[in-house]
């Protein structure tokens, strides 16, 4: 029976109490190959904890990072539908405003058709003046003319009275000579010659007269006929006009009904609108409502998911301590998924986060790992050799975006985040790809102590 090295046990054991399974008794009893199986076992818990709480965290993290993602969103939703409401609430206001000039409108569209059908009335009324007018001075013009014939006709009889006066006054002529003949016996023929002599020159003189007056009497009839022709023209062109007017006045009498329908048309889908916007308006502020209570639920959400990734940090605080292989692998994607949630942390901003806050690629635990000796097993391995990029990467975009986002540059800060995960997935597909050769043949051997 092989002699147990009881010093040796008893480190190893100690080792063990101190969180340090790296080593191995180095006697080959019975009591050490069961404490080494007991410590093998222990590791593969221990592991098995920790892979357990680093994909609890990663998850946890990654809810925490939607949670995030989803408050933002939802923030957004809240004053996009605040901004809406107040939008359409101002619609409202402004088809209300619009509407009451509508109905001003209206009022003088209906004052403007009363006026039109008056003036198309006055217009009929002065248009039958106006006809009755150019019958009346044509029937004046007319009447001018029988009073020029009627002047001509006493014209004429004036010459035959003119002419019978010249004869009569032969006649007396010729009677004074007969009774100059006649001597004494003649001597009343004589007087009576002279009397109708007389009355021939007088009658010549009133046929002169009268001739005269004729004359002036067919010139003024002349002038006044030239005048009542003017008259009759200008009638006729008024008339013409009036009748021009009529029609004006008809067609924008019917344009002002027309205007007057469309108008109410106008009025009655402005009111159409005005209920939609106000029904649109009420819709959002429910809407708003409803999103308020689901944003209450996120940062609930949120809350709770970030009370089970400090719970799983504790875990993973505490497992940290130990020395077990693979320890820095496992820890590493935790640390990538915590730092993608303090970038969307921010961006909810649930928390001020600055560039030079955030460590560098060189100086987080992966790094710190990867430019160490500790990583010597795996140097030359084509997957640690790729992760040097997309972790540097990781760093680089999470610092330009926190950067950005104080700088007030949202589309640039989102870029560099989107960039960011990108290089992160990257990096957790390296370091599941680096874990898988801990668990295989790849995996180093166990110190002795």
């Amino acid at each position: 029976m092989d002699r147990v090295d009881i010093d040796d046990l008893a480190e190893v054991l100690r080792a063990a109490a101190n969180g340090d399974f790296s080593r191995r008794p180095k006697g080959v009893d019975a009591a050490s190959l069961a404490a080494a199986a007991l410590l093998d076992k222990l590791v593969e818990v221990n592991l098995s904890r920790l892979d357990r709480a680093v994909m609890i965290s990663m998850r946890g993290n990654d809810a925490s990072v939607d949670a995030a993602w989803c408050l933002r969103s939802m923030k957004e939703f809240s004053a996009a539908a605040q901004e809406t409401a107040v939008s359409c609430e101002e619609l409202s206001a402004s088809i209300g405003q619009i509407d009451d000039a509508a109905d001003e409108v209206a009022h003088r569209l209906s004052a403007a058709h009363s006026a039109a059908s008056s003036g198309r009335e006055t217009a009929n009324e002065s248009a039958k003046l106006m006809r009755e007018l150019v019958d009346n001075v044509e029937g004046a013009s007319e009447r001018v003319e029988a009073l020029v014939a009627a002047a001509g006709n006493i014209e004429s009889f004036v010459v035959t009275i003119d002419r019978i006066a010249q004869q009569t006054n032969l006649l007396a002529i010729n009677a004074s000579i007969e009774a100059a003949r006649a001597g004494a016996a003649g001597a009343g023929f004589r007087i009576v010659a002279d009397e109708v002599r007389n009355l021939s020159a007088q009658t010549t003189d009133a046929t002169d007269d009268i001739r005269g007056r004729i004359i002036a009497l067919r010139a003024e009839a002349e002038e006044v006929s030239s005048a009542i022709a003017s008259y009759a023209d200008a009638a006729q062109i008024s008339s013409k006009n009036m009748a021009s007017i009529d029609e004006t006045m008809v067609g924008l009498d019917h344009k002002v009904a027309e205007a007057e329908e469309r108008m109410a048309v106008t009025r009655g889908a402005l009111k159409e609108q005005r209920d939609a916007a106000m029904y649109i308006a009420g819709a959002v502020a429910r809407i708003d409502a409803a999103g308020a209570e689901m944003l209450n639920r996120v940062h609930l959400m949120a809350s709770k998911a970030d009370q089970t990734v400090a719970i799983v940090s504790e875990e993973i605080t505490d497992l940290a301590e130990l020395e077990i292989e693979g320890k820095t692998l496992r820890l590493a994607k935790s640390d990538h998924v915590i730092w993608k949630k303090k970038l969307a942390d921010m961006f909810a901003n649930k928390l001020d986060l600055a560039a030079d806050e955030l460590a560098s690629h060189h100086s987080c635990r992966l790094g710190k790992w990867y430019y160490n000796d500790a990583a010597q097993q795996f140097k030359g391995d084509p997957h640690f050799t790729a992760l040097e990029a997309p972790h540097a990467a990781v760093h680089e975009a999470g610092k330009a975006a926190a950067k950005a986002y104080v700088a007030g540059d949202l589309e640039k800060a989102l870029g560099a985040y989107a960039d960011m995960d990108v290089a992160s997935r990257e990096v957790l597909r390296l370091l599941d790809a680096l874990l898988l050769k801990t668990s295989g043949e790849a995996r180093p051997a166990v110190r002795a102590a």
